[in-house]
C-alpha cells in the first residue's frame, strides 16, 4: 500500500525512489517468503519417511526375534539371549540414528553366530532395513538444512524490508 501512495506522488523524486526501494523489498520478501514456505512443506515427506522406516526396521527386529525363537524352540534360547539379552525394546524403542547404530551392533552379532545356519539370511533382511532407515535419516537431515538456510534468507528478506520500510 505504502509503495503504491508513494509512487503517485509523480513530481517528488525521493518518494518515488522510496516508492521503488519499498517495491523492490516487498517482492524479495514474498520470493523468499514463498521459497522458505515451500521448504517447509517438503520436509512432510523426509519425515514420512524416516517414520516409515522406523515402523519397519521395527518389524523387521521384531520378525528375526521370533525366527531366533523358533531355531532355539522357546522363548529364552541361547540364539534369542544371544541376539537380545534384554529383549528387542533397547533396539526398537530409540527412533533415529540410535536405532540404527542399534541395529549395526545386531548385525554383528549376527556375524558371530555361526551355530545358526540362517543368520547370514536374516543379517542381509537386517541390513537392508537399516540402510533404509539410514539413507531416510540423511535425507532428513538434508531437508532440514536447506530449510534451515530459506529460513535465514527470509528471516534477512524480512529485516531488510523492515529497515527499507523504516527510512521514510
Amino acid at each position: 500500500y505504502a509503495a503504491a501512495m508513494l509512487s503517485k506522488f509523480t513530481n517528488k523524486p525521493a518518494l518515488l525512489s522510496f516508492a521503488t526501494s519499498m517495491t523492490a523489498a516487498t517482492d524479495s520478501l514474498e520470493t523468499a517468503q514463498g521459497a522458505y514456505a515451500a521448504s517447509v512443506l517438503a520436509l512432510v515427506f523426509p519425515r514420512v519417511g524416516v517414520r516409515y522406516n522406523d515402523f519397519i526396521s521395527d518389524n523387521v527386529v521384531r520378525a528375526l526375534q521370533r525366527r531366533a525363537e523358533l531355531f532355539d524352540d522357546k522363548t529364552a534360547g541361547p540364539t534369542a539371549s544371544f541376539l537380545f539379552p534384554e529383549g528387542v525394546t533397547p533396539i526398537i524403542r530409540p527412533v533415529g540414528q540410535t536405532q540404527v547404530d542399534a541395529m549395526l551392533k545386531l548385525e554383528g552379532k549376527l556375524d558371530a553366530l555361526a551355530s545358526w545356519p540362517e543368520a547370514a539370511a536374516e543379517k542381509a533382511k537386517l541390513t537392508t532395513a537399516r540402510e533404509a532407515y539410514a539413507t531416510a535419516l540423511q535425507d532428513r537431515g538434508t531437508a532440514m538444512l536447506a530449510s534451515a538456510g530459506l529460513r535465514a534468507k527470509h528471516n534477512t528478506t524480512k529485516k531488510n524490508f523492515l529497515n527499507i520500510y523504516t527510512t521514510i
